[in-house]
């Protein structure tokens, strides 16, 4: 993949969680936005590049996201966790330092 790549939408591909090897975007240095919608994506994946400002991952499945999925990702804005399978419970009280978020999405319907 080019590392000059700015947008990746890779919606409705069947991917699941153990396809997505942690770190596997991390070179794509101006990726700015990802989408990976109605997959089967269980697990949130690990070592985003830290230039996201935007994530949909609605329609996965996902239960939790492990503290360090988000933590580095400082430039997020948006993210769109809806029409998965979290409770309040699954988000406790961490803020996991996104402090430009200004939009997220983690209704169920």
């Amino acid at each position: 993949m080019s590392p000059k790549l700015a947008v990746i939408v890779l919606d409705e591909n069947e991917l699941r969680s153990e396809s997505i090897e942690t770190g596997a975007f991390s070179s794509l240095t101006e990726l700015r936005r990802i989408s990976f919608a109605r997959n089967n994506v269980k697990v949130f994946p690990a070592g985003m590049p830290y230039s996201l400002k935007e994530i949909y991952a609605p329609h996965n499945g996902m239960a939790q996201i492990p503290s360090m999925a988000l933590s580095q990702l400082t430039n997020l804005e948006i993210l769109d966790l809806s029409h998965n399978q979290f409770t309040d419970e699954s988000f406790g009280d961490k803020s996991y330092g996104l402090a430009n978020l200004v939009n997220l999405r983690k209704e169920q319907f």
